[in-house]
């Protein structure tokens, strides 16, 4: 049996049906949960209550379930509902990262339908300032998180991933907030050009030929072109965008830059793009051990001299 915690005599008009269903098992409560008795409302579960297995099943069992309607917005998970349900849920990197992923996955495949989506940037917006928000409030939370990431290679995650790693560096190289949210929105958008490639490229599980080859390294150019018709124009994040393959030794794409013509955004992108790659299974090979990833980074005759050796050293002690 639940327990009555507390009446609520307000009018009917002010309450609303609400699906349990729609709730994330062990998260906190945004809103408090109602049951109908005859003289009024009452509430049965407060705000900032864990949701538990047991809870949820007890709640399950009610007839009818109720929020105020003042509430609906925040009966789901979503993109303005994001930055409240992870500052409820800080201390749980699990329900984070998943409030994270669940979002992302359902926002960032409309970025390519139009030329323009202004709720799916606003979208990314909202997650780029969540994600400033949580390395803020909890300074470990990528070092305590990662065990949770997925290893399977999806555009979108991947994504997610490399924007979470330079919000994290970043900050810790003491960035303003403004640089934050340039470098964290860079790290969401640096890839959606790869959404342009044919799958059975990006599928293939042996060596791409030269014409192959060429066609993925166009991607850069086609990120920036579609983050423009977004109306991104800030030329910090294009340019991050378009030069997040260049190297510090000049081997890089598409403009094969030298060290000190790659901005400081880019050269974040560079290693945190490098790294989650490393980290995620692909079809022609398995995936690296964070520490394998590392160790290959800053030991492998290939990489060696390719990235900003200063952020580099500092996204490394990050990690460990």
């Amino acid at each position: 049996m639940l327990t009555i915690i507390q009446k609520d005599i307000s009018r009917p008009s002010e309450y609303m049906l609400f699906d349990i269903r729609k709730l994330e098992l062990n998260s906190y409560m945004l809103f408090d949960v109602f049951i109908k008795k005859e003289d009024g409302f009452v509430i049965v579960v407060h705000s900032g209550t864990l949701l538990t297995q047991n809870m949820y099943q007890k709640l399950q069992k009610q007839n009818k379930l109720y929020i105020q309607t003042k509430n609906h917005t925040a009966k789901e998970l979503n993109c303005a509902s994001l930055q409240e349900y992870v500052s409820l849920n800080i201390g749980l990197n699990e329900t984070v990262l998943n409030f994270l992923y669940k979002v992302q996955i359902k926002n960032y495949p409309s970025l390519l339908k139009d030329n323009y989506s202004e709720n799916a940037i606003n979208c990314m917006k909202n997650i780029v300032h969540t994600l400033i928000y949580i390395i803020k409030e909890k300074k470990k939370f990528l070092k305590e998180s990662m065990q949770y990431f997925s290893a399977e290679y999806k555009l979108e995650i991947h994504s997610l991933h490399v924007a979470i790693y330079a919000v994290n560096l970043a900050y810790i190289l003491k960035f303003n907030d403004e640089e934050l949210f340039q470098v964290g929105l860079s790290g969401l958008l640096h890839d959606i050009g790869v959404k342009t490639i044919d799958d059975d490229i990006l599928l293939k599980n042996t060596k791409l030929d030269a014409k192959e080859l060429q066609t993925i390294q166009k991607h850069p150019k086609e990120s920036a072109i579609i983050a423009k018709h977004n109306h991104i124009h800030d030329p910090y994040i294009i340019d991050a965008i378009m030069h997040h393959h260049e190297r510090y030794d000049g081997s890089g794409y598409p403009d094969k830059l030298l060290k000190n013509q790659i901005g400081k955004f880019a050269a974040i992108l560079c290693i945190c793009d490098t790294f989650d790659a490393l980290t995620n299974n692909r079809p022609y090979r398995k995936k690296f051990t964070s520490f394998e990833a590392l160790k290959f980074m800053l030991q492998d005759k290939t990489m060696i001299g390719k990235y900003n050796n200063k952020y580099l050293q500092v996204f490394l002690n990050s990690l460990i």
